[in-house]
């Protein structure tokens, strides 16, 4: 670690615009300090943003995670009856059959 000293960043213009950074002396980086209770704080500043954010994760849910669980079938000998999980698992033989075959061209 290193010696950390108040400093203030400004904007381009030399304007009065002061955000308060804690500059780290021996590596020269500004590093924003935050702390859980002001993480807390911003979360709940911004929880509209958050909650606008709720139907674009449903949506990657819904139609892109959850319909790679059904490209299970196309390993396994797949019985209705069974379900997904209950039929066999074959491997790589309905692939084996279809490139074998000589309709497939």
């Amino acid at each position: 670690m290193g010696i950390k000293i108040n400093v203030f960043a400004r904007d381009n213009k030399g304007a009065g615009l002061r955000i308060p950074y804690k500059k780290n002396i021996l590596n020269n980086r500004f590093v924003q300090k935050i702390s859980n209770n002001n993480l807390a704080k911003r979360i709940c500043k911004m929880r509209y943003y958050y909650l606008l954010l709720l139907p674009v994760i449903a949506y990657f849910i819904i139609f892109h995670y959850i319909p790679m669980y059904g490209i299970v079938i196309a390993f396994k000998n797949y019985a209705f009856l069974k379900g997904i999980l209950g039929s066999d698992w074959v491997g790589f033989a309905h692939f084996r059959r279809l490139f074998s075959s000589p309709l497939f061209y």
